[in-house]
């Protein structure tokens, strides 16, 4: 339940807080007092347009804050689990900021929040039946809309399932206006691929090659130096001016052997000499077996180096490294396949195209079937409220039509009514009056609410257009509204403020040079002179203020036989 709205510094409101109870709370004043700011400070918590000329004047932001009383639905408790959010003692606070540099700020609980999020998750705690809604009747979209929502979970997930089915039925579709707007190039596109088949292959590429050749050319660069290091360091260990270091080694050693045979202790340096010996031996052998595989071979160099120029050249062409041209020569090679045997691709493209359209139809068939049903309960109910809302012989019918296949299935709703006797059925938007349309809209506000379970509505002068029974109809059609659903309603009516629990007047008042515009909760006697007000004007009488009691009476009245 909406709880409290706090407004400050927008437009003619400085600062502003309205506690709302549940039951009907009505709002009302004088034309242009201000009442449709509390509507815009409502929409803008909804994530509605921001727009600088909300900032009251003089001011660098404005501010709106709404709280709401739990339990919340369980599409809001996911809404809320996915973002992290969760909600203050079973309270969710919505806050909107708007600044004069253009900039929005969205909380929720206090954390900041995409406008997205906001939207999405106020669309769940509040709905509000503006004057333009009346014109969002009319449009086909919107008619069709408002029987998918009243059909239901089983028919949205319905709706989802042809969503799909039409993205893979247009997804083939497309795959087949291109092989066919490419059947003309057929034979230039397979000369290419076979070229680029062609020169890969001729290159009798091998994974790895790459990097043994650049080893291999290394090498070969740089023969001379490996030559002379290699030979300097057999001969620092095999020859020397006096003695070769291995050959006074080998000397040393027998010495050792010799001391180790009279003196057991000289066994173990004997023995660590023995082992240095052997491997400066090993060392020494290696060094010349390297040397003698040296390699200064000018034209291996070349060939090496025409080599690795083929496989960059390549490279750039068809990817960086041998691994990458290999595979793109793979990729080409089904390429090539599917050109060079374009009947069969032919035939498999208008198979997939087939079959994924006709599992659109099918689901769309299904879709079909499930709105038919909707729109039928869907009318029913509707004509038992606007027959309730003096209306007695309307009937109100969504009819379905046939229409061009689309994401959204293939069909068009459009809503008829017969007001009268006699007259036959005529689409809504032809023949109702402002007072039918205010009807409709409001028996089709309470049905969709019941199954979208929205746990507040907010109407902005639904009663516009309306008088006498037809009026007195719409009161009470708003205050059984109020019976299970929190209702907030802008109004000019008497009867309708009569049936509120609360009763709140907007007036604009002067402070300090400037005009502001005050919200304040009326007392039972303020009440009554408000009422007087709507009734007569200036020109209130003791008959008037009769009225005015009795009016409150009778809604005091109802809502005890709730």
């Amino acid at each position: 339940m909406f709880i409290e709205l706090y407004v400050e510094n927008l437009a003619l409101i400085e600062a502003a807080t309205i506690n709302w109870s549940g039951g009907l709370n009505v709002l009302s004043g004088e034309t242009g007092a201000g009442k449709s700011i509390v509507i815009d400070a409502v929409g803008l918590l909804l994530g509605g347009r921001s727009h600088q000329d909300y900032i009251r004047a003089g001011c660098e932001k404005c501010f709106v804050q709404g709280v709401f009383q739990g339990p919340f639905d369980a599409v809001t408790e996911r809404l809320l689990a996915e973002a992290g959010l969760e909600p203050f003692a079973d309270q969710l606070i919505l806050a909107r900021e708007l600044q004069n540099a253009g900039r929005s700020i969205c909380r929720v609980n206090m954390r900041m929040v995409p406008v997205t999020f906001l939207k999405e998750l106020a669309c769940r705690l509040i709905n509000i039946h503006g004057q333009m809604e009346h014109m969002l009747l009319l449009e086909p979209s919107n008619q069709l809309a408002m029987v998918d929502s009243y059909g239901g979970s089983g028919l949205m997930a319905q709706g989802e399932k042809v969503a799909e089915a039409w993205d893979k039925w247009q997804q083939n579709k497309t795959e087949w206006e291109h092989f066919a707007a490419n059947q003309a190039q057929l034979a230039q596109k397979a000369d290419f691929l076979k070229y680029q088949i062609k020169e890969i292959e001729a290159a009798n590429l091998t994974s790895g090659e790459e990097e043994e050749l650049q080893t291999e050319r290394n090498l070969l660069q740089n023969a001379a130096k490996l030559a002379e290091a290699g030979q300097d360091a057999f001969f620092a260990l095999t020859v020397g001016e006096k003695s070769a270091p291995l050959e006074a080694v080998g000397k040393a050693m027998q010495c050792l052997d010799k001391l180790a045979g009279m003196d057991p202790a000289m066994g173990d340096l004997a023995k660590q000499l023995q082992d240095t010996y052997y491997a400066m031996e090993d060392v020494a052998t290696e060094l010349r077996k390297y040397n003698e595989n040296i390699v200064d071979d000018p034209s291996r160099l070349d060939d090496v180096e025409k080599r690795l120029e083929t496989i960059k050249t390549l490279g750039r062409k068809y990817g960086g490294n041998i691994p990458e041209i290999l595979a793109f020569a793979e990729s080409i090679k089904k390429e090539l396949d599917n050109w060079e045997n374009y009947e069969l691709y032919e035939k498999e493209l208008a198979n997939k195209l087939a079959t994924t359209k006709a599992a659109y139809m099918q689901k769309a068939d299904i879709l079909t079937n499930l709105r038919r049903k909707a729109a039928k309960k869907l009318g029913e109910n509707i004509t038992q409220e606007i027959q309730e809302l003096q209306m007695p012989a309307a009937h109100f019918e969504p009819r379905l039509a046939l229409a061009e296949p689309s994401r959204g299935g293939v069909d068009e709703i459009t809503f008829f009514i017969s007001p009268n006797p006699g007259e036959g059925f005529k689409p809504v938007a032809k023949i109702a009056s402002a007072g039918e349309m205010s009807r409709i809209m409001l028996a089709v506000k309470v049905i969709l609410a019941q199954t979208d379970k929205v746990p507040t509505l907010i109407f902005d002068e639904i009663d516009s257009g309306l008088g006498g029974r037809a009026l007195a109809s719409m009161a009470d059609k708003l205050g059984e509204v109020a019976k299970n659903t929190q209702a907030i309603c802008v109004t000019h009516s008497p009867l309708v403020a009569a049936y509120a629990e609360q009763h709140f007047f907007i007036n604009k008042e002067e402070k300090e040079g400037r005009t502001v515009a005050v919200v304040k909760k009326l007392d039972q006697s303020q009440r009554e002179a408000e009422l007087c007000r709507m009734l007569a004007g200036d020109k209130a009488s003791q008959t008037t203020l009769s009225q005015a009691r009795e009016m409150l009476a009778t809604g005091e009245t109802k809502r005890q036989n709730k």
